[in-house]
């Protein structure tokens, strides 16, 4: 059954509640193999492949995201609450111990950059490695960066890279950080100590003032809660904004400052922590961050994905060894395991939100108590935050405008 046939059956125009279905089905497929595998596959791995084959099939349109709801300014929203919501899980001393953090991922790029710039341009190419650099090392800006000058050199091969490696890069990472994590997460179940752990937490919880008293609860109402983060996003958006017209024609970007007046937040009383878990939220968010986000890759023209399969995935292939090299090395230095120390630099092919739901994955693959995975999920999602933050927001950006002048 292709889509016109779906069509004459269902309707010419069909409701978007049949597309919102058939992502949700998809995800939730995507949900039940991971169970089943303990995450070794992980369920965005199978949502992306049931994706393509459903858009390469014909079977479903490519603007499916589009269709189900998911628009660009609906998935731009949602982001940015969500790191908000996620500042507001973090304290000002959990972002104080992320130095190593900062310090790993930016290894990670370093290895990126020496992987396939020394490896990768002798057997694919100058332009293709140059092109290639710091999208694998970051995300949408830097894919972005590289088209615009690769169209300006008059490189339009190279721009259709850019994207499919902006597109295809999560795949090898999907099957390794799950891996990573899970080990990661079972030795801080080993390092615990659950009655020094709910001691310390009782006092600080009894002793920390906020400068603005929290709200009764019966006024802490799902619309309430929602408001305060909203309010907390607007502030983030017209901070970029105002960057850019300060150091026009650059700026920073707004989840940057989400994630900073998220924890501030927090720490003055504006913001309840976990917004979204307290108003049953967090769970719609998520998948809409992470459908839309997929959103790029059902548009992928197959053609062009098959022509360029293997240089693309050679490249990514060489820079996850040179991501595993430095920052294993660095992180050998700092004394944090390899695994962790991997999984920070991978990052790089990660970025926000994926990042955060492959740690919420790998932890319930680890433990099925409610308590345990509290634990583990603030000992692991900030520092999973941070790394993609260092690689894909900041180091990212400033490695494409060094690279695009190599072109």
């Amino acid at each position: 059954m292709n889509e016109v046939v779906l069509n004459s059956l269902l309707g010419a125009s069909l409701h978007p509640v049949i597309y919102f279905a058939i992502l949700i089905i998809f995800l939730a497929i995507g949900d039940v193999i991971s169970t089943l595998s303990k995450a070794y596959i992980p369920s965005l791995f199978v949502f992306a492949v049931l994706l393509l084959i459903g858009v390469w099939t014909n079977i479903i349109p490519q603007e499916i995201v589009k269709l189900a709801g998911f628009s660009d300014a609906f998935i731009s929203v949602v982001i940015v609450m969500i790191v908000v919501n996620m500042g507001s899980s973090l304290s000002i001393n959990d972002l104080k111990v992320q130095w190593k953090t900062v310090v790993i991922g930016l290894g990670g790029l370093v290895g990126v950059a020496l992987s396939v710039l020394l490896i990768g341009a002798p057997i694919f190419g100058w332009d293709m490695a140059v092109i290639a650099t710091p999208v694998v090392g970051g995300g949408l800006v830097a894919a972005f960066e590289m088209q615009a000058a690769a169209l300006q050199k008059g490189l339009d091969y190279m721009a259709m890279v850019a994207i499919l490696i902006l597109t295809l890069q999560n795949f090898p990472a999907f099957l390794v950080v799950p891996t990573l994590l899970k080990r990661v997460a079972r030795k801080e179940l080993v390092k615990r100590n659950k009655a020094e752990n709910s001691q310390v937490k009782k006092i600080e919880e009894q002793t920390k003032k906020k400068l603005f008293p929290a709200l009764p609860e019966r006024y802490n109402t799902v619309s309430a809660i929602l408001a305060k983060i909203a309010f907390v996003s607007v502030l983030a958006v017209l901070s970029s904004s105002l960057t850019k017209v300060v150091l026009n024609p650059y700026d920073i970007s707004p989840t940057i400052f989400a994630l900073f007046y998220g924890v501030v937040g927090v720490e003055i009383g504006i913001l309840p922590k976990n917004g979204l878990d307290q108003a049953k939220t967090s769970g719609l968010f998520l998948i809409a961050s992470f459908v839309g986000i997929m959103g790029t890759l059902a548009t992928a023209d197959k053609n062009e994905v098959v022509q360029t399969i293997v240089p693309v995935f050679g490249l990514i292939f060489i820079a996850m060894i040179g991501i595993a090299l430095i920052s294993i090395i660095v992180g050998k230095l700092l004394k944090i395991d390899w695994e962790l120390s991997f999984a920070i630099g991978l990052n790089c092919l990660l970025g926000f939100p994926v990042n955060y739901l492959l740690t919420i994955e790998s932890i319930k693959a680890v433990t099925d108590d409610e308590e345990e995975y509290e634990y583990l999920l603030e000992k692991i999602a900030p520092i999973m935050l941070v790394a993609g933050f260092t690689t894909i927001t900041i180091g990212s950006v400033i490695m494409a405008g060094i690279m695009k002048n190599f072109l």
